[in-house]
């Protein structure tokens, strides 16, 4: 399974003025995106524009208002993967099942959102996999086929002395 980083390849900006434009729609959840930072420029070396691509993404799913954001997005053209907590996608199939026959992706946030940096290798392994058949049976259930499989650590907690470990899962 290959993790996506919440993180990767941004750039953090503290100050100044920044523009995002997208340039181009790449699939049903990639754009290209033209970053334009007037006071820091490119990744904080001077000013200007560096290309980019951009995934929304969006955590914790299942909510209350899960149904509402989906057809927020559908209405404005914004893919969007949603990372699921698989608890609670069990116990609210429905918006999930909606989300995916309506081609959004649905990722893994572990089954009950676990700070993994706590758990055992054998543990965190339990949660992210108990996760996946959730998923997997959601995904049948909404006759979608699964092309990808997403993951994010919870809280962004990659790990302790397990943290090479998971990250090669």
């Amino acid at each position: 399974m290959r993790t996506i980083g919440a993180y990767s390849g941004c750039c953090f900006v503290r100050e100044g003025e920044i523009t995002v434009k997208i340039i181009e729609k790449k699939s049903n959840i990639l754009y290209n995106i033209e970053h334009k930072n007037r006071d820091h420029g490119s990744h904080g070396t001077g000013q200007g524009v560096v290309q980019m691509k951009a995934l929304l993404t969006i955590d914790d799913v299942p909510e209350k208002v899960h149904r509402e954001v989906t057809d927020y997005l559908l209405e404005k053209g914004i893919p969007a993967v949603f990372f699921a907590i698989g608890q609670s996608a069990e116990t609210n199939r429905e918006s999930i099942i909606y989300a995916l026959q309506n081609g959004f992706h649905v990722g893994n946030h572990t089954y009950t959102h676990a700070n993994l940096g706590e758990l055992t290798y054998e543990e965190a392994i339990a949660e992210i996999e108990k996760c996946e058949a959730v998923i997997d049976s959601l995904y049948q259930e909404a006759g979608v086929e699964r092309t990808y499989k997403f993951f994010r650590f919870p809280y962004l907690s990659k790990g302790n002395e397990t943290r090479e470990a998971l990250q090669n899962y």
